[in-house]
């Protein structure tokens, strides 16, 4: 039962993260086109970014570990492990994507002075 009520709070602390980043992110992506940046000059820092790099992803493990822990106890804890080192390569593709661009605008900027 202290398991199910523990799930319960930590699906609820994640969704309110994830739903809160997904509002924050609402200004910068087109949600029409996932993906695509309408101002790709400009990335969010404050609300949870401040604090974390990717929070939406944190949201959506604690979401998946309270389900877990709802339906199955501690043991959907462990069965949702896996969901780590997805959302662990997720974070680490968008993190490499940024470095890229950030070369980029870094290298237009210093050849269109000249």
């Amino acid at each position: 039962m202290f398991s199910r009520i523990v799930g319960a709070a930590l699906f609820v602390t994640g969704l309110a993260l994830r739903t809160w980043c997904i509002y924050l992110l609402a200004r910068v992506l087109d949600l029409k086109e996932l993906g695509q940046t309408r101002r790709p000059d400009e990335y969010v820092t404050h609300g949870p970014y401040a604090v974390v790099k990717h929070p939406a992803y944190w949201g959506s493990m604690m979401m998946i570990s309270g389900l877990g822990m709802v339906v199955m106890g501690w043991m959907g804890v462990v069965l949702s492990l896996p969901a780590i080192p997805y959302f662990t390569g997720r974070a680490q593709s968008e993190n490499r994507l940024r470095e890229v661009t950030e070369k980029e605008k870094t290298m237009d900027f210093g050849l269109g002075d000249w």
